[in-house]
């Protein structure tokens, strides 16, 4: 099912942003491409 390709794909993700703020303790980002990312991501789990 969808769900399990959703929570591999989510936390591939979240640990992608927690690399990213570990040097200043934020970070900027464009959260539509990176929305898009995680939908592409998920969707190539699927097929």
């Amino acid at each position: 099912g969808m769900l399990p390709a959703f929570s591999f794909s989510s936390s591939e993700v979240l640990k992608k942003w927690v690399k990213l703020t570990a040097v200043n303790g934020s970070c900027e980002l464009d959260v539509f491409a990176e929305m898009q990312t995680l939908t592409e991501f998920v969707m190539s789990k699927m097929l």
